[in-house]
């Protein structure tokens, strides 16, 4: 086999030299952009946990309040920014982990404000949910606010069963949302034995007949003065 001229092979050992160090230039600055990445990101961390440690020392305070008093800043909070409806919150914070849940659960005042939103043949599984809704309230004074469009007389005796017992007796504000004046007599008679603790009763009714273009509904309101 014939042997490569010395030009030649010197000619090729250059090339690899060349090469070598291409190379090597190329993973020195590979190195130079990975560990200014790393120290981008170390810097990122470092300014997060300062952010953390600051956020943590300013709602520290908060934390230390008792659970309801969270609650009820929560509820105004709510309602100053337009939520539709602020009451719902409690499922919501009961919905978010653990310890909430055994908080708002362990804590009967988050549940004395119950929105009762009644369909047309009502659910087991509604009913069950408005049932142990007001059982978590304990004895404490309620707030019911009860609406339905196509609420039926028939329909009444479910709800009759399932939330009468834990609302006897407690009912401090009750809001009515009906289609018609119909359902009052065997609603009331539901509802006679709280109607000693009521203080206000506010009802409005959405048939045809109470809509006027002067009117978009008819509306009750009565509140007790002794």
């Amino acid at each position: 086999m014939a042997q490569r001229p010395p030009i030649f092979s010197k000619v090729l050992s250059g090339l690899a030299r060349l090469k070598i160090a291409n190379l090597t230039a190329l993973c020195v600055t590979g190195y130079c952009y990975i560990d200014s990445q790393i120290r981008e990101l170390e810097s990122l961390r470092a300014e997060e946990h300062a952010n953390g440690a600051s956020l943590r020392d300013l709602i520290a305070p908060v934390k230390s309040l008792p659970a309801g008093r969270n609650f009820s800043l929560s509820i105004l909070d709510a309602s100053r920014s337009g939520i539709p409806d602020p009451k719902m919150d409690i499922f919501a914070l009961s919905q978010v982990c653990h310890h909430w849940r055994q908080v708002s659960h362990g804590t009967p005042a988050f549940w004395t404000t119950c929105l009762i939103r009644v369909k047309p043949t009502p659910s087991e599984v509604h009913v069950a949910g408005v049932k142990a809704w007001l059982e978590r309230s304990s004895d404490l004074p309620l707030n019911i606010s009860f609406t339905s469009d196509a609420l039926q007389r028939a329909d009444l005796p479910t709800w009759a069963q399932a939330v009468m017992p834990s609302i006897n007796r407690r009912i401090k504000t009750l809001e009515l949302k009906l289609r018609s004046f119909a359902l009052l007599g065997p609603l009331f008679t539901f509802l006679l034995e709280s109607l000693e603790t009521l203080d206000v009763l506010s009802m409005t009714f959405t048939a045809p007949e109470f809509v006027t273009p002067q009117i978009d509904v008819a509306a009750v309101h009565a509140s007790r003065t002794s």
